[in-house]
């Protein structure tokens, strides 16, 4: 059933001359920064009272390949990562065994996702000098990895607790790039990338939540 959709929509596609000659094949490069969001809630009233969310940030790196059709339809493919690093630090009091101790926490974690991508944009010229590119990129089963260390202080008592997950997620990233010409076959550009990829860790009755949400990246592009 899945084949003879594909094989209907590619003829659709070719009837209405939608993969009609390439206009242009180019080869891209993207590298930049990024931004997230990190939370962190408890079940527990007093582990709940510390303030540890964070405003992670990190980079990016991406190379891929696209094909603008006459249509203007823009088709691709590449390699992406995204990576975002946090830390936060609060004191506040634990009470053990019916003691209340006062305990400096302090959490450091790290959020990244990479793997493949496909692209589907459009493509609208701004005269010969310029263009912009809105893009969706779906990533393909792309690796996940968080990792996290708690540091817990109590006056010349320290203990740290270490933690990572690993998975997989298929991050929607749109990508929205303002592309400048330098003669036939090069541009430079600027993007934003909006997305929301991420992971919830559990560990007892803690909840962190690290999500990486925005980015701004500038690019060459080779085109051929």
């Amino acid at each position: 059933m899945k084949r003879l959709l594909i094989l209907s929509i590619l003829f659709t596609f070719s009837t209405t001359g939608l993969f009609a000659q390439s206009a242009r094949q180019g080869l891209h490069v993207e590298a930049g920064t990024t931004s997230g969001t990190f939370t962190f809630s408890s079940t527990d009233a007093e582990t709940d009272a510390y303030a540890l969310d964070q405003t992670p940030t990190g980079t990016m790196q991406n190379v891929y390949y696209s094909k603008i059709f006459e249509s203007n339809l823009i088709l691709g493919a590449g390699m992406q990562s995204y990576t975002a690093t946090g830390t936060s630090e609060d004191t506040g009091t634990l009470t053990i065994s019916g003691v209340a101790y006062t305990f400096t926490v302090a959490v450091d974690q790290e959020v990244a996702f990479s793997g493949l991508f496909g692209m589907v944009g459009y493509n609208l010229n701004i005269g010969s000098i310029a263009s912009f590119q809105p893009q969706l990129r779906i990533g393909v089963s792309n690796s996940l990895t968080y990792d996290h260390t708690v540091t817990l202080t109590s006056g010349t008592f320290t203990t740290d607790i270490v933690a990572s997950e690993t998975g997989t997620v298929s991050p929607m990233v749109i990508v929205l790039p303002f592309n400048f010409n330098l003669g036939d076959s090069i541009e430079l550009g600027v993007q934003a990338h909006t997305m929301n990829a991420g992971i919830e860790y559990i560990a007892d009755t803690d909840t962190y939540t690290s999500v990486i949400d925005a980015g701004v990246s500038v690019s060459v592009a080779y085109y051929f």
